[in-house]
């Protein structure tokens, strides 16, 4: 089936998505292909702080962002979005050649990570086992 056994059907619709990039076009492709899979409810940042001061207002299920934000590696990023509350589940987008940056760090939840260019499926799967690594985070 293609929903994870902890979400209802509806859960899908309502879940909340932050989707951080620099790049518009990123953002908007990101947001064309989320909107393919069913989720809707999706917002946007064009930099760290933009990304924390809408945590700060909105809890997301999921963020989406660049490994290379502005002032922000994707580690720094995810600390500051957990300082302001955050518990979303991570899903950092890198090029071939980037290196991932939150790999051996034991204090933060598992970030899953994507190479650009993505295909829609293999965003999901990313969704589902962020989904998945968030709820055991929050279970510990």
């Amino acid at each position: 089936g293609r929903c994870s056994p902890h979400q209802g059907p509806t859960a899908l619709h309502q879940m909340r998505i932050l989707v951080a990039d620099p790049s518009r076009t990123m953002r908007n492709i990101a947001r064309a292909v989320l909107a393919q899979l069913g989720y809707y409810d999706v917002d946007e940042a064009a930099d760290a702080n933009e990304a924390v001061s809408r945590a700060g207002f909105a809890n997301f299920d999921i963020c989406i962002f660049d490994h290379a934000m502005r002032s922000h590696d994707g580690l720094s990023l995810i600390r500051a979005l957990r300082r302001a509350g955050d518990r979303a589940g991570y899903i950092e987008l890198r090029t071939a050649d980037s290196p991932i940056a939150t790999s051996g760090d034991s204090e933060l939840p598992l970030c899953q990570s994507l190479c650009k260019p993505f295909a829609p499926e293999a965003l999901r799967r990313c969704i589902d086992a962020a989904l998945i690594a968030q709820s055991a985070a929050q279970a510990a």
